[in-house]
């Protein structure tokens, strides 16, 4: 507090900037080893940083911190920060009229070390510039464009920046696909495999799953005319149900079915896990049908999770391991050998993690523990127990938040109040395994998908709520007829999909209403 009061809105010549630290790290601020700085002039030891009044955590300090990096403030007057630093301000009149000017030496080209003769000379231009810094080299000579802020960016033809989780409003649109005894457990756009051109676009394929594995290939069009914000023309040889993924799904999986189908990001390749013998199963994607292309087998029990992310892919199954495979990037497809194999759950593992830009996976057992392993070595960092004893609770979803790093949990334990009925608590963790908050849910959770700031929370009795990662503060919430089962995002990211128990596939919007051909 003083340093800033002295140095930063009193004082000409301190220019400090702050170090990344500030927007992603709040570990720093605390003196968790309990390290001896000595004593201030009152005499109060030094050891955690004392944090202003709008904040009452290192994890809020953070993301308040961020998302004012991240404001449109920010971005409105970025133009002028680039300059002075790096623009047409930094040298000359223009840094004059600024009070951008420094001592001579902070420049480049200004001093030259290499000729300087005089030892004491030369080691006192070292000092200046170690303690002082130096300016960063001139790019530009003239005054830098401003950034355009989200409307504007947002207005642009072809945007996908109105992103579903972040609209203001929200609109469902429900398509009978399923049946009540056979629903729809995976849905995902093929995006790239284009099929036909109709009056505003090309058409992609949008593939969904049923329980018993019978799929459809329906078309699919993002953006539409006039007032639809979709078009979808669905598979008429669906209803037939003669068409399945390679090997059908075990019935001993009887939870998060959701994970056990995932898309490859070029949407060419369908991974099928749950499958009777324990194996991975890819198919691919094409128009009309998902062609069976291989099978791996490395797990001793049924799969029950399986998760992608980029070119890696990681299987979690009742033979209480987790499994790390690699993708080729020139033909799609799992490498035979896998990266790592996990081990450390002494029950069958219900759901897994992963971050490729993190080198973290993340898996959660039946037992109410969850592992965390590095992503390309496969080794191990912590363990972590949500509820106390961690055996009363089962572990039903985990997640990364890309942006933070945030680890996002949802676990069922039994009611206090009511003998044999469950309930739903959402954990929050940092990515450094500290409890940031706990959550009782009124549902019972049965699906969550995590992507960037925010997530998507369904449940058995219809509840559907999207949520913040950093705060898992409820920003929408709606209440459908039937229970969710599966949560999705379309690659544009506007629009939801979710599968409820009734068959039905929702897709929400936030715009009007959809053109649907049946």
């Amino acid at each position: 507090k003083q340093w800033y009061q002295r140095r930063v809105r009193e004082g000409q010549g301190d220019c400090k900037e702050l170090i990344p630290e500030f927007f992603y790290l709040p570990e720093f601020l605390k003196n968790h080893n309990d390290f001896d700085f000595g004593r201030r002039h009152d005499g109060r030891g030094v050891g955690d940083v004392m944090l202003p009044k709008w904040a009452k955590t290192p994890e809020e300090f953070i993301t308040k911190h961020r998302e004012a990096l991240e404001s449109e403030y920010v971005s409105n007057n970025m133009n002028q920060w680039i300059d002075l630093v790096f623009g047409y301000k930094q040298r000359g009149e223009e840094a004059v009229k600024a009070l951008n000017v420094y001592h001579y030496t902070s420049y480049e080209g200004k001093v030259d070390l290499d000729n300087e003769r005089d030892p004491k000379k030369r080691r006192a231009l070292e000092a200046q510039i170690s303690n002082f810094g130096q300016t960063p080299r001139q790019i530009f000579r003239e005054a830098h464009p401003r950034r355009m802020n989200f409307s504007e960016a947002a207005s642009l033809p072809g945007s996908t920046l109105l992103h579903i989780l972040r609209a203001p409003a929200l609109k469902a649109n429900a398509i009978q696909i399923g049946t009540e005894d056979n629903p729809i457990i995976f849905v995902g756009v093929s995006a790239g495999a284009h099929t036909q051109v109709i009056e505003r676009g090309v058409m992609d394929n949008l593939v969904t799953v049923c329980r018993s594995g019978v799929y459809g290939i329906h078309n699919w069009l993002a953006r539409w005319t006039g007032n639809h914000p979709f078009y979808c023309e669905k598979d008429t040889q669906m209803e037939e149900g003669v068409r399945c993924v390679p090997g059908p799904i075990a019935p001993s999986v009887t939870y998060n079915l959701a994970s056990l189908i995932r898309l490859s990001p070029n949407g060419k390749t369908l991974f099928i896990g749950g499958l009777w013998d324990n194996s991975i199963r890819t198919g691919k994607v094409n128009h009309h049908e998902i062609i069976s292309e291989g099978v791996l087998y490395q797990h001793k029990d049924v799969i029950t999770s399986l998760q992608l992310d980029g070119q890696y892919l990681a299987t979690g199954a009742k033979d209480t391991t987790v499994v790390l495979w690699k993708i080729s990037k020139k033909t799609g497809a799992v490498k035979p050998h896998p990266l790592a194999i996990l081990y450390g759950h002494n029950s069958e593992v219900t759901c897994v993690a992963l971050s490729a830009e993190l080198d973290l996976v993340v898996s959660g057992s039946r037992e109410g523990v969850l592992l965390l392993h590095t992503l390309k070595m496969g080794t191990y960092v912590r363990t972590l127990r949500p509820h106390n004893p961690p055996s009363a609770m089962i572990v039903t979803f985990v997640g990364i938040a890309g942006t933070t790093g945030n680890i996002i949990v949802t676990g069922n334990v039994p009611s206090s109040t009511t003998k044999g009925l469950l309930h739903s608590v959402l954990y929050l963790y940092t990515v450094n395994g500290k409890l940031v908050k706990r959550v009782k849910l009124e549902d019972v959770t049965t699906a969550v998908y995590v992507e960037g700031d925010r997530m998507v929370v369904g449940g058995v009795s219809g509840s559907l709520e999207i949520r913040c990662t950093n705060s898992l503060a409820t920003k929408h919430k709606l209440r459908l007829k039937s229970g969710v089962i599966s949560i999705s995002i379309d690659p544009r990211g506007q629009h939801l999909f979710v599968t409820t128990s009734d068959g039905k596939m929702l897709i929400i919007t936030s715009t009007a209403k959809p053109f649907i051909k049946k």
